[in-house]
C-alpha cells in the first residue's frame, strides 16, 4: 500500500498514541468486546518514555491505521534481550493491503538496530487468520501450551 509510514512512537507523539489506543479499541470491538478500556493520557505517556516499550504505528495521510506495541524482555541465564509483541491491529479498512507485514519488517529492523535476539507474538488457535498472516512475514511457529491467572480489575 502506497503513502504508508511506519514509525515509533515516543512521548511528544501522544496523539498519534491514542488514535493507536483507538484502532487496538475497534479491534477489540470486531473480536466481540463490548467495551474496550481506554488508558489514560499519564499511563501512556508513562509507556512511551520507557526504552524497553516500544509503541509503533502505521500512518496513512497522517491518521494512525494500525500499529502494534511490544515490551524487550532481558533473559536472566542468556545475557540476550529479547521483544514481546502484545498487540497488533489494523483497521478492517486497511487490511490485507501490506500494513501488517510493513509493522513486522519494521519490527525486524528496529531488533537488528537494538540487538535483539528473537521477537515472540502469539495468534489464539481459534484464529486462523492470525495464524496465516503471522505465517506469511515469515515467522516461525511454535506450538506453545501458555497459562494464564487472572486476577481482575481489584488487583490491577
Amino acid at each position: 500500500m502506497t503513502g504508508i509510514s511506519i514509525q515509533r512512537l515516543r512521548p511528544d507523539d501522544l496523539e498519534l498514541a491514542k488514535q493507536l489506543c483507538k484502532v487496538f479499541g475497534l479491534f477489540q470491538r470486531d473480536e466481540g468486546v463490548a467495551e474496550p478500556p481506554q488508558p489514560s493520557e499519564a499511563y501512556v505517556l508513562g509507556l512511551l518514555v520507557r526504552d524497553d516499550f516500544h509503541a509503533i504505528a502505521a500512518l496513512h495521510e497522517g491518521l494512525v491505521i494500525g500499529g502494534l506495541t511490544a515490551y524487550e524482555m532481558t533473559m536472566f541465564q542468556h545475557e540476550t534481550t529479547e521483544l514481546f509483541i502484545y498487540d497488533v491491529a489494523v483497521e478492517a479498512a486497511h487490511r490485507r493491503k501490506g500494513v501488517g507485514s510493513a509493522l513486522i519488517d519494521f519490527t525486524k529492523v528496529l531488533c537488528a538496530a537494538r540487538g535483539i535476539s528473537s521477537f515472540y507474538v502469539g495468534a489464539m488457535v481459534d484464529e486462523p487468520d492470525a495464524i496465516h498472516f503471522y505465517e506469511s512475514t515469515g515467522l516461525m511457529r511454535e506450538d506453545v501450551a501458555w497459562f494464564v491467572q487472572e486476577f481482575g480489575e481489584a488487583s490491577r
